[in-house]
């Protein structure tokens, strides 16, 4: 067996090259088997050919695994601690421009090195639509606002109606969905972090 990964990469090139130096054709002109002995000495040989082959593939498959295990070990030695360092820079650059983008009024900062921009995201809103689908069905009377926002096939919420008539209001620190004076029952929203990107 090869020593290394190496080796064997360089064993299977030379076996190839022997190989393709061979010319072996499967067509109507192979010879007949002309006895029971000749017909046993190829089976025997067809049969180990094949534990050859599936040896070949085991071999090959356990080099694979033991490069891959390597290539492992290397990346969790010398990677880790750079991507540690990495998160590091990014959080300081994440600062900077937050503090220039705030000072300026500008929705990026250029250098000559690249690009930084904070994007503000879409708020989160948790919710379980069962429950506001309860609501309006069995506790809401008829001149409830959310009412409307029943949609014609049975037990069907339109959630992007209510979250488009809604405003948010801040009520105890936590902000909550409002559809005219009604509060919809379960929502909260969660505003996200801007994305900090840089280019």
């Amino acid at each position: 067996m090869a020593e290394s990964i190496y080796d064997f990469i360089d064993q299977m090139l030379a076996e190839e090259n022997e190989a393709s130096e061979q010319e072996i054709t499967v067509d109507s002109d192979v010879p007949g088997i002309a006895s029971v002995g000749e017909a046993e000495r190829s089976l025997w040989y067809y049969k180990n050919l094949q534990l050859e082959i599936q040896q070949m593939h085991k071999q090959a498959e356990d080099y694979v695994k033991e490069a891959q295990l390597t290539a492992e070990r290397y990346l969790q030695k010398n990677c880790a601690y750079k991507e540690r360092l990495l998160g590091v820079v990014e959080q300081r650059l994440r600062n900077f421009t937050e503090a220039e983008t705030a000072r300026t009024g500008k929705k990026s900062v250029k250098l000559v090195n690249g690009t930084m921009s904070l994007t503000k995201q879409q708020p989160k809103y948790e919710r379980d639509e069962e429950v506001i689908l309860h609501y309006i069905t069995t506790i809401a009377d008829s001149d409830n606002p959310l009412v409307k926002f029943l949609k014609p096939q049975p037990d069907k919420l339109d959630w992007a109606g209510i979250k488009k008539a809604g405003t948010v209001k801040e009520i105890d620190g936590v902000k909550h969905l409002v559809v005219g004076k009604v509060t919809v029952p379960t929502v909260t929203v969660i505003d996200q972090d801007k994305v900090f990107k840089i280019k």
